[in-house]
Order: structure tokens, then C-alpha cells, then sequence
């Protein structure tokens, strides 16, 4: 049970650390492929959830400060020490059913276990995804078995006075022989997964295309990064008591990150650049400089603070009617936004057309991304 409990304390973590594990992976493979697949996406996670929940393993339950000091350091370096221990501990009668069951009750014999079963997974993901060499997963189990053994040898990196495991040379025998195993297991494990090479070709394809989900994210990733100018806007006002103007801070940051950069670079912000969108005309050629200007100048200025301004403009209605029909013009205001809402998700994102901010500048998106021929030997997908 307790393994368990540290499995699910694992999973119930995993989440929160998954995001900010995965992110520059998420990047990496936006700015590569031009695209996210779900199924490599998913295999990421659950390594991250793997090696996770082995490290939550090897350091977890974790003791008293005041235990751990009253206990004295021990190394266990002589091999094969786990064999002796085992054939001492363990008297097996084949006529007695019995003695089978309690063979793995015997602790020798179930750690054992546990240490093989521990990085079965690390060698399949090594050669599955990875792509590495018998002799690399040989070293890089070994490398991870190293470090957990040390995370024990050194009480938590020092955080406890001595450590509160056994260092055993038996562990990292063991482990390296669990991943040598995943590593030759692989193909059985595996055989109904597509290949990575197909992995990479069916994101370069659907990299080709930018989707709505591109769209989403690339305009999160800008937004994101104007939020954190904004921020460090405030900072530096808050630091130098300069006039707080929270409009004109915004206003600046829109204009840099959607006006200046994609003027400059001819028709990309700092999220097209990374999810390899770039801004083109209609016959899907590079854009003149004052199209892209314009092209943002809608977008930023008029299309995304649309709700704002109507906002302002509902507002200004109610103060004119004292009041009165307050509850009626909420209303309006919601049944506006309700339409504007259902019109943009129907005609964008199911549809497929262009924004009017595009129509009008007669302009849309385009991917950079290029599917390799290298790639294109692959297996179909």
C-alpha cells in the first residue's frame, strides 16, 4: 500500500509539474513540426509521469529529520550480495504450495523485483522514442540508477544529516538489467504504436496546415508575452515613481508586439515566429509591409477590444437613461456578445473562413513548415 499511496501522490502532482515540464516541449515542437499530436504528446506525459512517480518511489516515505541523525551511514559494494541473501533467507520445500507464494514475500525477493521493474519502462522509452542504442540505454539506465542511488547515498541532497537508505551496488546491477530488458522488449511492447518516424511525418504534414488550434495558441503565446511586458512596465513605474498609466502601458506593449515586430519582420509576431505562421497575401505570397500594418492595426486596435468598446458603449448608454434600464441594456449587452460569439466560432473555426480583419486587408496565414524528404520515406500515416 505504500507504494501505492506514492504512486497516487505522484499522479495527483504530476498535473501541476506536467506544465511547466512540458512547455518548452510544446514550444520545440510548434517551432519544428509546426504542429502537436496528441498521441506524442500523450507518450511525453507519461514519461514524465514515469520517471516522476520512480523518483517519488526511491525517496518516499520520507522519515523525521531527528530519526534520520541517529541512524548510521551504510554502502552495501560488494555484487551479487542479493543472491546470498536470498538463497540464506529463503527455504523453499517444492512439495509445499506455500513456499511458492512466500518466496515473493520474502523481502530480498520482492525488492528485487521492484528494482528490475523500476526502469522496464525507462529502456522502452529510450529505444521507442528516443531512438537510442543498446549500448546508450545500457549507460543511460545505469546513469539513472546512479542518481537515485546517490539522491539516497546523500540524504536527499543533503537535506537530511545522513542518509536513510541503503546504498546498494546490487540496485544499480538490477535496474541496469530492467532497462536492458524494456530495451529488448520494445518491439512486443510497441508493435501496435505508430513508429517515431511516422510521428514525424504526420506532424510535418498537419504542420503544413495552420488549424485553429495553431491560431489559439500562437495568439495565447503573444498574449502571454505582452501580458509579462506589461508587467515589467508596471515594475519599472512602480520602482521609479513614474505617472501609473495603465492604458498607456498596454497600448505601447500592443503596439511593439503587434505593430512594430510584424512591420519589421514583415508579417510575424514573436508567436507566429515560433509556430511557423507567417502573414501572407492572398495568392499566399509575402504581404507589402503596409498590408501587415494594416492587417494588425484591425486586429489589435479594433477586433480584439471589440467587447471592450462595447462595454464602454453600453455603459455610456445606461448613464444616459439614469439608470433606468439597466437590467435591459445587461441584457443587450450579454445577447450582443452571445451573437458575436456563436458568429466568430461558426464562420472561423467550423467553417473555416477567413476573419474580417483578414478580408478586409486582403491578407490570411500561411505555414513555413516543409515536409522533409527525408521525411517522406516513411511508412504511410
Amino acid at each position: 500500500m505504500g507504494y501505492i499511496n506514492v504512486i497516487l501522490t505522484a499522479i495527483f502532482v504530476f498535473p501541476v509539474l506536467a506544465f511547466f515540464i512540458t512547455l518548452p516541449y510544446i514550444i520545440y515542437n510548434y517551432n519544428k513540426f509546426g504542429s502537436i499530436l496528441f498521441i506524442r504528446t500523450l507518450l511525453i506525459y507519461l514519461f514524465i509521469l514515469y520517471l516522476l512517480s520512480a523518483y517519488f518511489l526511491i525517496i518516499m516515505p520520507l522519515p523525521s529529520i531527528s530519526s534520520v541523525a541517529r541512524l548510521t551511514t551504510k554502502v552495501q559494494l560488494v555484487p551479487f550480495d542479493l543472491i546470498s541473501n536470498i538463497i540464506r533467507t529463503v527455504h523453499f520445500n517444492y512439495k509445499d504450495i506455500s513456499t511458492y507464494v512466500n518466496i515473493f514475500r520474502n523481502p530480498f525477493v520482492y525488492q528485487t523485483i521492484y528494482n528490475f521493474l523500476l526502469t522496464v519502462p525507462f529502456g522502452i522509452f529510450l529505444r521507442y522514442y528516443f531512438k537510442y542504442s543498446f549500448i546508450k540505454t545500457l549507460l543511460f539506465t545505469f546513469l539513472l540508477s546512479l542518481f537515485f542511488e546517490i539522491t539516497q547515498l546523500t540524504g536527499l541532497y543533503f537535506i537530511y544529516p545522513n542518509a536513510y537508505r541503503l546504498f546498494d551496488v546490487d540496485d544499480l546491477i538490477v535496474n541496469t538489467l530492467g532497462g536492458i530488458f524494456g530495451f529488448l522488449v520494445t518491439p512486443l511492447v510497441t508493435m501496435m504504436l505508430p513508429t517515431k518516424e511516422e510521428l514525424d511525418l504526420k506532424s510535418y504534414i498537419k504542420g503544413t496546415k495552420v488549424s485553429s488550434t495553431k491560431r489559439i495558441v500562437t495568439f495565447i503565446i503573444d498574449i502571454v508575452i505582452i501580458i509579462v511586458f506589461i508587467f515589467l512596465e508596471l515594475l519599472i513605474d512602480h520602482l521609479y515613481n513614474l505617472t501609473y498609466n495603465y492604458a498607456l502601458y498596454v497600448g505601447i506593449s500592443i503596439f511593439i508586439f503587434y505593430n512594430l515586430i510584424p512591420f519589421i519582420t514583415n508579417g510575424k509576431t514573436i508567436g507566429y515566429k515560433i509556430t511557423n505562421i507567417v502573414i501572407t497575401n492572398e495568392d499566399i505570397e509575402r504581404c507589402k509591409r503596409y498590408q501587415v500594418l494594416f492587417r494588425n492595426i484591425i486586429f489589435s486596435y479594433i477586433y480584439i477590444p471589440l467587447l471592450y468598446y462595447l462595454y464602454l458603449l453600453f455603459k455610456f448608454i445606461n448613464k444616459i437613461a439614469n439608470y433606468r434600464y439597466s437590467l435591459l441594456i445587461i441584457i443587450g449587452y450579454i445577447s450582443i456578445v452571445m451573437i458575436l460569439s456563436i458568429f466568430i466560432l461558426i464562420r472561423n473555426f467550423i467553417l473555416h473562413k477567413r476573419f474580417l480583419y483578414e478580408t478586409i486587408s486582403k491578407t490570411k496565414v500561411s505555414s513555413t513548415i516543409e515536409v522533409p524528404e527525408s521525411s517522406t520515406g516513411s511508412r504511410s500515416v
